[in-house]
């Protein structure tokens, strides 16, 4: 049995961004994608794309994505910035 409201959900928006951390549901996002095209969806130039925006240890120095790299950066500053105000 399937859900109708989903199957046009996946139909009207054939492209979900869903961010997790530690199994929760942090930020969650559909978007329609002109022209898409369903068998790009399963090529190596999807997989490096993908992996370059959102992958983790990639390449041979386990560089990471543009959004991991971004979240790395924004709890570093975070950290860093009440660091100081409790040590001074």
């Amino acid at each position: 049995m399937t859900d109708r409201k989903t199957d046009r959900k996946i139909e009207q928006y054939p492209f979900e961004y869903m961010l997790r951390i530690n199994g929760n549901v942090i930020c969650q996002r559909f978007f329609n994608v002109y022209n898409f095209n369903p068998d790009v969806i399963d090529s190596l130039e999807m997989k490096e794309l993908l992996d370059d925006i959102a992958g983790m240890n990639n390449g041979d120095w386990g560089a990471m994505g543009i959004i991991p790299n971004f979240l790395k950066d924004k709890t570093s500053a975070y950290l860093h910035h009440f660091h100081e105000d409790t040590s001074g």
